[in-house]
């Protein structure tokens, strides 16, 4: 039966259009200085505590556009799914790509919500691993898709390259910490360093820093920028829909 994949390809170009709107509304973001570098005196430590701090949020549509993104290119592995299935004479309803938590689970779907899919094509789908511990992208994907949609995305900052701190004493004895920062999602800050009393009269602190939104989970995306997490999977979704295509055409269902 003749048959082909333009709904899935449709899907997938609304998915990468969604992708370079975010893309654009995060630099904007970035680009309006949400973040601001302070020093407060910690009353506990009484030590100077120099931090990056968040001061304004990231706009919500920020979290509608990339759910919006990441729900196309979901929907366009199921089209790929639904596709094939018809083609071989399903009714075109467990027809769903098979994602899954292992390996088992993924396999497991050919009993249950991608069953119509024929054999190749199933075990095609399969071999993309797209399961944790597989390509955990591909299951971080799913599981975004299947999250909270408002709260899918954080303002952070975080450690580039270098980081050099140099400070004026008046002969004593003042020393300083440094840390490997990390973002404080409770407090919306990256603590950089911290100075005791002693006899410091000014420092400064010199260090690449890099600002960015990213997912708040699944653990695999924490931490990376967002725009460049969807142009991977978007990529990786254009690569699962040729292949599919391809075996359709090879075994006889498409034209």
């Amino acid at each position: 039966m003749a048959g082909n994949l333009d709904s899935a390809k449709s899907m997938l170009e609304r998915a990468q259009v969604h992708s370079t709107t975010f893309k654009d509304a995060v630099m904007a973001f970035l680009d309006s200085d949400p973040f601001v570098q302070v020093n407060e005196l910690d009353p506990e430590s009484n030590e100077w505590v120099t931090k990056l701090k968040l001061v304004k949020a990231a706009p919500n549509d920020l979290n509608h556009i990339a759910a919006d993104a990441l729900v196309n290119m979901r929907s366009a592995l199921d089209q790929a799914g639904y596709a094939v299935a018809t083609a071989a004479g399903g009714k075109g309803r467990d027809t769903y790509f098979p994602f899954g938590d292992n390996e088992a689970e993924v396999r497991s779907r050919d009993r249950s919500g991608s069953k119509e899919i024929p054999k190749q094509i199933f075990d095609l789908m399969v071999s993309f691993k797209p399961y944790r511990g597989g390509d955990d992208f591909l299951w971080a994907m799913n599981k975004l898709c299947n999250g909270n949609k408002h709260r899918l995305l954080n303002a952070m900052a975080s450690m580039s390259n270098s980081y050099r701190l140099s400070f004026v004493g008046n002969k004593g004895t003042g020393s300083y910490q440094l840390r490997i920062p990390r973002w404080d999602y409770t407090k919306n800050e990256l603590e950089l360093s911290r100075i005791s009393p002693g006899k410091t009269d000014d420092y400064q602190i010199k260090m690449d820093v890099r600002t960015l939104v990213a997912f708040c989970e699944p653990e695999i995306v924490v931490g990376h920028p967002a725009e460049g997490v969807l142009n991977l999977l978007a990529d990786k979704v254009g690569t699962i829909i040729s292949a599919v295509d391809a075996e359709a055409i090879r075994i006889g269902l498409f034209k």
